[in-house]
């Protein structure tokens, strides 16, 4: 059986096989807080696909964030690490 959280987790592992930095701590959790508010995104909460995740790989207003998504090379990176949590995650 397929779920998200397992698939969230093999997404880490392929960004930190990239070299590719992830979020310190719970970076796959069911929920996020807004506003102190324990939520979870719209596309997440209404999809009626079994297996879904939501992956920010970059803060804009952050300036390290910002130059590296300017970069294709780094693009290309995070592109292959999505693909390669795919690839291992149905395999």
């Amino acid at each position: 059986a397929y779920n998200s959280k397992a698939y969230g987790n093999e997404v880490i592992k392929a960004f930190k096989n990239a070299g590719l930095k992830t979020h310190r701590s719970f970076a796959v959790r069911g929920y996020y807080y807004r506003k102190g508010a324990k939520t979870l995104p719209g596309i997440l909460r209404y999809s009626k696909i079994p297996t879904s995740v939501l992956v920010e790989v970059g803060n804009l207003n952050n300036a390290a964030d910002r130059a590296g998504l300017r970069k294709a090379d780094f693009r290309q990176k995070i592109a292959r690490a999505l693909t390669n949590s795919i690839d291992a995650y149905y395999k």
